[in-house]
């Protein structure tokens, strides 16, 4: 046993480190593995955790955060765990355990991975104050390059990071002399980045990275779901690297639309969030809750709700308010497929009905109509009640009525056409072409020795004896039976509500019953976003979920009462004459789990993470995409035992 910097370590005879390090951790290394990391800013895991699984050993993890550490050393105890702050971090240790693994493998490969802070650099920041300090991180780095020499340098952070250069005092308002300062809350100047400036200091410090050690360089743009995470993480990555050593970079498997990347071919289409939610858990309802939502929470789902429930195109009843027409000064009745007007707390628009009675004599509009469900109002000596049906009379005329009861007097016949007689019936024809129903009063299709035409009524009579099954209502009734053998059958047939809208024939099999239709998508609190479609990758999870939660919205289908208060606010009225025109029921809502958010960010479910839930949604928000490191890591692996392959072949 050999003491080194008050750490203990021994090899075995077939190749296995045993070292233990001044903190106690004790690490079991393979010295025959290819690819060794040293993860500085390890946080919770992200990246050790996507190392490992392709294929890469992680020998050494650096963080200044204890809950963070603890959760890392509880998923990969087989590493050296430091809670430090890599800028005053003793490299002793560290430098004799990379000695170490290179004389006892000279085919060892030292990676140093530098996960950034993103957060100073982060457009997500907007206009808020940056801090200098953070934003020079990557100038700590010199020391390890020193120290270490490793092979790979790799450093992940949002794109942001090319821009990374001076930052200003920035002015309450746009004085072009500047002498309208902005001050802190707390004290201090209020410093924004010099757009003037931008990328001068990224410039120099890749600059000297190459030209005082000796590496080549080259960066890309990643983003995770190209890769098959089930998060859209879009992330600069960069590469310095030694001449004797190639870049790496993953090829991507997937394609937001992959129709249109044919060049690369084969890829498949981003993977669904969907799979790692917990749709059962629908949450609660946005209504009456003991707090109110705030404004900008109501517009984001009133935002999704128009992108996946209303397909992506907002009601114009929502985006005005009632009114007359200018020119008449009265207002139109609308059609069912039409647009609505706006519905107001007033009680101004009432659902017609093809059949209900009207009453005429003097009184309030809304009370001189009632369903036939309903008991009749009272019978009087004069006839001022009547029966509105659905079959009817239609005249073409640019004056008077136009509409006239069947039961009625017909108006004057004319030598040009100008009555019709509307009734539901019509022909429909049994091909393969969209355009399969036609009127009654044009000619049929073309008569084939195979049964295709058909007339529809909305009534008919079935008879369940032999022969003639089915008759119309408008033939004599067969005979009547002692036993009830005939009944009245309506235009009746299964209608499915979810999503592929397809009916079914009532003497099959129903398709599998649900309470009511379900529209869910996820609530981002970023920026004016408008959501997630389950269907696609996450957006981009953040450290402040603390702050800024995402959230699984359901809008379910149904009916109800949908009613508008004049407390309240603009946006809330949205919703709810949006949900009359949907037939939206209830919107719940609910932020997402940390199982769910670490699914999402590709953790898996076995994932321990130490902390509160605060703590615990941070260190997911601050991590890099699992899936995303994994295929780095394999990519590298493959490349190196290529490399290695090649060499001992020469």
């Amino acid at each position: 046993m050999k003491n080194i910097a008050k750490s203990n370590y021994q090899i075995s005879q077939d190749g296995k480190l045993k070292f233990t390090s001044k903190s106690g951790d004790c690490m079991q290394l393979d010295m025959q593995a290819k690819v060794f990391y040293v993860d500085l800013f390890c946080g919770a895991g992200g990246v050790s955790w996507g190392v490992t699984k392709g294929g890469g050993t992680v020998i050494y993890c650096i963080n200044h955060d204890p809950l963070a550490i603890a959760s890392h050393a509880a998923n990969l105890p087989n590493t050296i765990h430091a809670t430090e702050d890599i800028k005053t971090f003793d490299l002793t240790e560290l430098c004799e355990l990379v000695k170490i693994i290179r004389q006892w493998n000279q085919e060892a490969i030292i990676c140093l991975w530098a996960s950034l802070e993103c957060t100073h650099f982060s457009k997500a920041k907007g206009g808020n104050h940056r801090d200098a300090d953070s934003r020079t991180l990557a100038e700590h780095l010199y020391r390890y390059i020193e120290a270490l020499n490793p092979d790979y340098i790799d450093i992940e952070n949002v794109v942001e990071f090319m821009s990374w250069g001076p930052l200003r005092i920035a002015c309450e308002k746009s004085h072009k002399n500047r002498s309208d300062l902005k001050v802190k809350n707390t004290g201090g100047y209020h410093m924004v980045p010099y757009s003037k400036k931008n990328g001068k200091y990224y410039q120099n410090w890749k600059k000297n990275i190459c030209e005082q050690y000796g590496y080549e360089y080259d960066n890309r743009i990643l983003n995770s779901a190209d890769f098959g995470a089930i998060t859209a993480r879009r992330r600069y990555f960069g590469q310095f690297i030694k001449p004797h050593v190639p870049f790496t970079w993953p090829k991507p498997t997937h394609a937001q639309n992959p129709e249109k990347e044919g060049l690369f071919g084969g890829l498949k289409k981003w993977k669904a969030v969907k799979p790692a939610l917990d749709l059962e858990d629908e949450g609660k309802s946005i209504f009456n809750r003991k707090k109110d939502l705030s404004e900008n929470t109501l517009k984001r789902i009133y935002a999704g709700l128009v992108k996946y429930v209303g397909e992506g195109k907002e009601p114009e009843f929502i985006m005005k308010y009632l009114s007359n027409n200018p020119k008449s000064g009265i207002s139109n009745p609308v059609d069912l497929d039409g647009v609505c007007p706006t519905v107001t707390t007033q009680n101004r628009l009432a659902l017609v009905n093809t059949k209900f009675i009207a009453k005429h004599f003097s009184g309030k509009p809304h009370q001189k109509v009632h369903p036939l469900n309903e008991p009749a109002r009272t019978i009087t000596t004069s006839a001022n009640q009547s029966i509105v049906t659905p079959t009817f009379l239609m005249k073409y005329h640019g004056t008077g009525e136009n509409l006239v009861n069947v039961d009625g007097p017909s108006s004057t016949l004319t030598t040009k056409d100008r009555i019709a007689k509307i009734q539901v019936i019509w022909i429909d024809k049994q091909f393969r072409s969209e355009l399969n129903h036609q009127s009654v009063e044009v000619p049929a299709g073309s008569i084939l020795t195979n049964d295709k035409h058909c007339k529809m009524t909305a009534f008919f009579m079935n008879n369940f004896t032999n022969g003639g099954q089915n008759g119309s209502l408008d033939n004599p009734a067969p005979s009547i039976m002692t036993v009830p053998k005939s009944n009245v059958i309506q235009a009746k047939w299964l209608m499915n509500h979810n999503y592929q809208n397809t009916g079914a024939n009532i003497e099959k099999p129903a398709p599998t019953l649900l309470a009511s239709r379900k529209h869910f998508y996820i609530l981002n609190p970023q920026y004016q976003s408008k959501g997630n479609d389950l269907n696609r990758p996450c957006f981009t999870l953040i450290a402040r979920m603390d702050k800024m939660p995402p959230y699984l919205v359901d809008a379910t289908e149904g009916e109800g009462v949908i009613c508008i208060y004049d407390e309240d606010c603009e946006t809330m009225q949205k919703i709810k004459l949006f949900m009359a025109m949907y037939g939206i029921m209830d919107i719940k809502m609910r932020m997402l789990k940390v199982a769910e958010l670490l699914r999402i960010q590709g953790f898996g479910d076995q994932y321990q993470l130490i902390g509160t839930q605060t703590d615990q949604k941070r260190f997911i928000g601050n991590s890099v995409e699992v899936n995303l490191a994994m295929k780095k890591a394999e990519a590298r692996l493959m490349a190196i035992n290529k490399l290695l392959t090649k060499q001992a072949v020469a």
